[in-house]
C-alpha cells in the first residue's frame, strides 16, 4: 500500500491513506458535515472471512482490513469520533451508516466525543442481503450534531428512506446507491459547503457531492477502492461511463 498520494479536482480531494493518520494535518472546524459508512468490524462482528467472493462484487474482496478485536474496534471508533469533533464546525453534524452491531458502539461512543444524537434513519433497502435467517432488509444512519443541525426540507420528511440497494456487479461490499447519499446531503447541507468522508469504498459519497456541487475531503486506506474512486470521478468529468451510477 503506498500512502499520501492525493487526487484532487474543483470539487474533490482524495486521499490514499489511514483516516487516522489523515484528518489530525486537517484544520479544526473546517468541515460543514461529516457524511460516511465506517467498517462494521465484519470479520470478527459477523464471521466474514478475509478474501470471501461474491458474484455481487466486481474483482472485490469483502471487509479487507476490518477485523479488529471488540475493544481495538471500540479504540479505533472512539479515536475517529474524536476527530470528527475537532474537525467539524459548530452548529454543524453528520451521518453515519451502521448495523444493528455496531449501533451500539457508534452511539455511546458519538456521545463520548460530546455530539448529541439527533435521530436514527432507516435505509429500506427493499430487497433483503446475505444471509440464511431473517436477511437484513435495512441498515441504520445515526444522525449527530456538534450545537444545532440544519435542515433544508420539509418538517414533514420521514425518516425511512427506500432505495433499492446496488444489484448484481457492486465495486464494493458496503457501496451505497447514489440516490440515497443524494436525498440526505441535500436535506442536510448547502451547495459548496465542505462534506468530510474518511472510509471512501467506492466513491459514492464523493460522486454525490461533485452532482450536488459540494466540496469533499476524502481518504481510502485500500488501493483497490482508491481506484475505483479515481476511475468513478474522471468518469463523471468525462460525463462517459459512470460505473453503476444508480
Amino acid at each position: 500500500m503506498t500512502n499520501g498520494i492525493e487526487f484532487t479536482n474543483d470539487y474533490v480531494t482524495i486521499t490514499k491513506g489511514k483516516c487516522e493518520d489523515i484528518m489530525p494535518t486537517l484544520q479544526s472546524e473546517s468541515i460543514d458535515f461529516i457524511f460516511t459508512d465506517p467498517p462494521y468490524n465484519c470479520i470478527t462482528n459477523w464471521g466474514a472471512k478475509i478474501g470471501c467472493k461474491s458474484n455481487r462484487i466486481i474483482d472485490a474482496e469483502w471487509f479487507e482490513n476490518d477485523n479488529l478485536s471488540p475493544e481495538q474496534y471500540k479504540d479505533f471508533i472512539n479515536n475517529v469520533f474524536s476527530e470528527f469533533y475537532r474537525l467539524l464546525k459548530d452548529d454543524h453534524g453528520g451521518c453515519l451508516f451502521c448495523d444493528y452491531k455496531s449501533f451500539p458502539v457508534f452511539y455511546e461512543e458519538l456521545q463520548k466525543a460530546n455530539f448529541e444524537i439527533r435521530t436514527t434513519l432507516i435505509w429500506d433497502k427493499v430487497n433483503f442481503g446475505l444471509g440464511q435467517n431473517w436477511r437484513n432488509q435495512y441498515e441504520m444512519v445515526v444522525v449527530f450534531s456538534k450545537g444545532k443541525l440544519p435542515f433544508y426540507a420539509k418538517k414533514d420528511t420521514g425518516n425511512v428512506l427506500s432505495y433499492a440497494r446496488i444489484p448484481n456487479n457492486l465495486l464494493h461490499p458496503a457501496q451505497k446507491p447514489i440516490r440515497l447519499c443524494n436525498d440526505i446531503l441535500q436535506k442536510t447541507t448547502l451547495e459548496n459547503e465542505t462534506i468530510l468522508e474518511p472510509f471512501a469504498g467506492s466513491g459514492s459519497t464523493i460522486l454525490s457531492c461533485i452532482e450536488l456541487k459540494r466540496k469533499c475531503i476524502a481518504m481510502e486506506m485500500v488501493d483497490k477502492y482508491y481506484n475505483i474512486c479515481i476511475d468513478r470521478i474522471k468518469g463523471f468529468e468525462s460525463q462517459s461511463k459512470i460505473y453503476n451510477y444508480v
